[in-house]
């Protein structure tokens, strides 16, 4: 665990530091769904390292650990002195609160994870909904915004004061969302973030991916809509907050920074 989260710290701030300004979106896509997958694979490989009494004798092997030294160790390469190691009641109960707080997380986090998760099968089961191509419209009487969650786009109340061609241009932004499976991303995450819970970069990384959607999504509009109308749909639409943090919606609070990349 201590492992994986200093892969993640550096990874981040790799990111923060050189492509979170850049326009490469896809790119960036990769590198934060990948950043987590190497995080969790590095610590299993292990980087034997000997350490020599003179040049032809090895006097004792281990695997670097962060965790502690002495788990690397087995009882026979320990010298005579310090065969006598034991885990002193004081260390089994540190090692008890640490499990039980972080267990307490992980439990919490996933009670979180699996509420909003019924918020979303709950509005599929009690809204209308209109089968499209490769999507299903679904009309709820909520104050969420409109927002996307697999092959589902949430089309909040307020879309009837939009005109046509807003409405087409919130559709189609919610469309891409779908086809370019977004949601699937964001479930890593949120997984990812139940594990590591106490990992303060985790909800960096979350921020980030779904800014890099919406990136991606934005450039895929303008090449078949208007600059400006959009940009100004864009800021129409910017009041709206998306409180679910598993689903994809086409307002955020870094719109600002959204229509700077677009232009």
């Amino acid at each position: 665990m201590a492992e994986s989260t200093i892969c993640l710290l550096l990874f981040t701030l790799i990111y923060s530091l050189f492509l979170s300004k850049t326009t490469y979106f896809q790119w960036n896509r990769w590198y934060l769904i990948g950043s987590v997958f190497f995080a969790l694979l590095i610590p299993l490989i292990s980087l034997p390292i000997w350490i020599y009494d003179n040049p032809h004798e090895i006097s004792n092997t281990f695997h670097w650990n962060l965790i502690s030294g002495a788990i690397g160790l087995t009882k026979e390469s320990l010298p005579l002195s310090d065969q006598s190691f034991k885990k002193t009641p004081d260390l089994s109960l540190l090692i008890f609160t640490f499990g039980t707080i972080y267990l307490t997380g992980v439990m919490y986090n996933l009670w979180a994870f699996i509420k909003n998760l019924r918020v979303i099968v709950d509005l599929i089961h009690q809204s209308k909904k209109i089968q499209e191509e490769s999507y299903y419209s679904v009309y709820i009487q909520t104050t969420l915004p409109t927002f996307s969650f697999m092959r589902y786009i949430f089309l909040e109340p307020t879309v009837s004061q939009l005109n046509q061609e807003e409405l087409s241009q919130v559709i189609h932004h919610e469309q891409i969302h779908v086809r370019q499976k977004h949601t699937m991303d964001l479930l890593l995450m949120e997984i990812v973030g139940i594990i590591f819970w106490f990992n303060p970069t985790i909800n960096y990384l979350k921020k980030s991916l779904k800014l890099v959607h919406e990136f991606l999504v934005d450039a895929e509009v303008v090449k078949h809509r208007d600059l400006r109308q959009y940009s100004h749909l864009l800021l129409k639409l910017a009041l709206q907050q998306n409180n679910v943090s598993i689903a994809n919606g086409i307002s955020n609070s870094q719109i600002l920074n959204r229509i700077a990349m677009l232009t």
